[in-house]
């Protein structure tokens, strides 16, 4: 007669709440965190575009209805826009080398585009505004004349 002794060793068991707490509260905290900041970039440039577009809709209105008091307003738009501009090349200016480095190859041409990839959409809404606002000074000068 053969005798079997079956010895039981305690194995743990983690229990599945457990793992599901260690595991899935970090992934939904993920979650939520990139899923709150990727609505709150989108409102931020959904009302950008509401208040320039409100701001182009009143100017429009305001160069129509009044287009003399308003070209001093325009005009002084768009020199504020283009200083701005004036005032960022002149720093890029001071950045870049002078002559091509040897090194990399860039100079100021490099250094503009790449300040224009890194603007991005908002580099292209302030030239679409200041092109706007070019367009209604020579609008109002049609209108008054």
């Amino acid at each position: 007669m053969v005798l079997v002794c079956i010895i039981v060793v305690p194995v743990p068991v983690v229990p599945v709440p457990v793992v599901l707490d260690l595991v899935l509260v970090p992934v939904l905290v993920v979650v939520v965190v990139v899923v709150v900041v990727f609505v709150l970039v989108l409102v931020l440039v959904l009302v950008v575009v509401v208040v320039m577009v409100v701001v182009v809709v009143v100017a429009v209105v305001v160069v129509v209805v009044v287009a003399g008091a308003v070209v001093v307003l325009l005009v002084v738009g768009l020199v504020v826009v283009l200083v701005m501009v004036v005032v960022l090349y002149l720093f890029l200016w001071a950045r870049a080398p002078r002559s091509p480095n040897v090194a990399t190859g860039k100079d100021l041409g490099d250094e503009l585009f790449r300040w224009m990839e890194g603007v991005g959409w908002m580099g292209g809404l302030l030239l679409l505004l200041s092109l706007v606002l070019l367009s209604l000074v020579l609008l109002s000068f049609v209108v008054r004349n």
